[in-house]
């Protein structure tokens, strides 16, 4: 597609031209431009009518370029790295003196050296940030590049202070590029990619829900963690499905009912719940399943999964669930059921709680807290 002449006429014209420059200097009655992009895209759809928008405002002011008017030749790239390379190849015999695209970075990669060897300047609209005017001096960005952006996800990251993030991109040199500059970013946050899941461009949206919902990939340790330790996420644990501002993504252990960053409850049928095991103190009430937990006994820490095994036991007097190596409850400083101190008191649900019982947790609950102090 060209503006104002057809094929055939922009190639006799580009004779014209170069002959003419060899014979005296003077001002051309127009010069070729260039454009390639995808016309059936949504950028190219947009970006199309203003081009042509543009040409038109600057051949009807004759303020601008005098008597010389721009005749805009246009390909069609398909999205194709080797249809875009072709239709620049052939873009080179009208004589132009600049092209503008393409949109894809992967293309702009091919066609920068031959605009460099052209010296023909290309303004492209390629975010990869590996593009830059000190490898290639012909190429010119007219718009951000990705830099930006793998910068603001990196402060995103920090913002939740997660430390080991999995990736999902499209496994081409704009994807891995752009990933790359992120491992880069998210090192200055003292936080890193700890897995790349890369699918086939042009892939199935299915390709990506494979990768992010496959029990066996690393992906479900993933984003939202402060830190991963050994394989301490088990069935039954839910990543917070809060959307409404900015996504949570907090992984919460089972037997919590709602989630412990955003306070989001669980969905309905998800797996887990009171009835799940997991990691949590069991103090009666603080956590959704607290009670449940906290009488379950030392038996119970195996059947319900989590973090537990089967001689972690329950402290009588809190309900605390402490490791089975302790001798003493971690929250009250009770002593172990059976150990040689003779452990504590255990009343039955009818026997009320005498003052000294009260004044005796009252005491070890201080001491708790100036020990943590």
């Amino acid at each position: 597609m060209s503006l104002g002449l057809t094929e055939e006429e922009a190639k006799n014209s580009a004779f014209v031209q170069r002959h003419q420059r060899n014979v005296i200097s003077e001002r051309p009655s127009f010069v070729n431009v260039g454009a390639l992009f995808t016309f059936d895209s949504v950028i190219g759809r947009s970006v199309g009518p203003a081009i042509l928008a543009a040409v038109e405002d600057v051949n009807s002011d004759d303020t601008i370029l005098k008597n010389t008017k721009i005749n805009l030749i246009s390909r069609d790239t398909n999205c194709s790295g080797f249809l875009g390379t072709v239709q620049a190849m052939q873009l080179t015999g009208y004589d132009i003196i600049a092209t503008l695209g393409p949109q894809s970075s992967g293309i702009s990669h091919v066609i920068s050296y031959l605009e460099n060897e052209l010296q023909v300047p290309l303004l492209s609209f390629a975010t990869d940030p590996t593009l830059s005017s000190l490898q290639h001096p012909y190429f010119l960005r007219v718009i951000t590049n990705d830099y930006f952006q793998m910068q603001a996800i990196a402060d995103l990251v920090e913002y939740f202070a997660w430390r080991d993030v999995v990736a999902v991109f499209v496994d081409d040199d704009y994807g891995r590029n752009g990933i790359s500059v992120l491992g880069d970013a998210l090192a200055r946050k003292r936080a890193k990619i700890s897995y790349k899941a890369g699918f086939t461009p042009g892939g199935p949206v299915s390709d990506i829900d494979v990768l992010l919902k496959g029990k066996s990939a690393p992906g479900n340790d993933l984003i939202g963690q402060k830190q991963r330790g050994k394989a301490w996420q088990q069935d039954g644990d839910l990543m917070c499905s809060n959307t409404r501002s900015v996504i949570c993504g907090n992984v919460n252990f089972a037997f919590r009912g709602v989630c412990n960053r955003c306070g989001t409850a669980r969905p309905a049928g998800a797996g887990g719940g009171a009835g799940g095991g997991g990691r949590g103190r069991g103090r009666g009430g603080l956590d959704s399943g607290g009670p449940t937990r906290a009488v379950a006994g030392a038996g119970a820490g195996a059947a319900g999964g989590g973090l537990f095994g089967p001689n972690d036991w329950s402290c009588p007097m809190c309900g605390n669930i402490n490791w089975a190596k302790l001798l003493k409850c971690n929250i009250c400083n009770t002593n172990k059921p059976g150990t040689s101190e003779g452990g504590v008191r255990v009343l039955s649900m009818e026997e009320p709680y005498s003052s000294d019982d009260i004044d005796d947790v009252r005491k070890r609950w201080a001491e708790c807290f100036l020990e943590v102090i």
